[in-house]
C-alpha cells in the first residue's frame, strides 16, 4: 500500500516524468495481475479520499499528510474525479492480459491529458 500511494504522490510531483520512475516500483513490487488490480484498487480509493477530503474537510481512509493536502489544492474536483474515471477505465484493461509496461504508460499519459 506505501509503494502505491508513494507512486501516486510521485506522480502529482513529477507528472509525466513518472513514466521514467514507473518501472522502479511497478516492476519491483507489482508481480501479478492481482497485485496490479490491487494497486488500481488503491489509487482510486486514494484520489476517492482526497475528493472526499476535497468536498468535505474529512479523510475516511487514510490519515491527513502533506501529500494529500498538496493533492488536494492543486486539483480541482474535476480533475480528481477525471482522474479516478481514468484509473477505473485502466483497471478494465488489466483482465484483458494488457502488457503491463504499456497500460502504465498508457496511464500516465491519459492522466496528463493526452490520448
Amino acid at each position: 500500500i506505501e509503494k502505491i500511494i508513494e507512486f501516486v504522490n510521485y506522480y502529482e510531483s513529477h507528472h509525466i516524468n513518472t513514466i521514467l520512475y514507473m518501472n522502479k516500483i511497478w516492476n519491483e513490487y507489482i508481480k501479478t495481475k492481482n497485485h496490479m488490480i490491487t494497486a488500481f484498487d488503491i489509487m482510486i480509493m486514494y484520489y476517492k479520499d482526497t475528493l472526499n477530503y476535497k468536498i468535505t474537510n474529512k479523510l475516511e481512509i487514510f490519515e491527513e499528510t502533506n501529500e494529500i493536502i498538496k493533492i488536494k489544492n492543486e486539483n480541482t474536483i474535476n480533475e480528481l474525479c477525471n482522474k479516478i474515471n481514468i484509473l477505473s477505465k485502466q483497471k478494465q484493461n488489466i483482465k484483458y492480459n494488457a502488457n503491463i509496461n504499456l497500460l502504465m504508460d498508457k496511464l500516465i499519459i491519459e492522466l496528463e491529458g493526452g490520448i
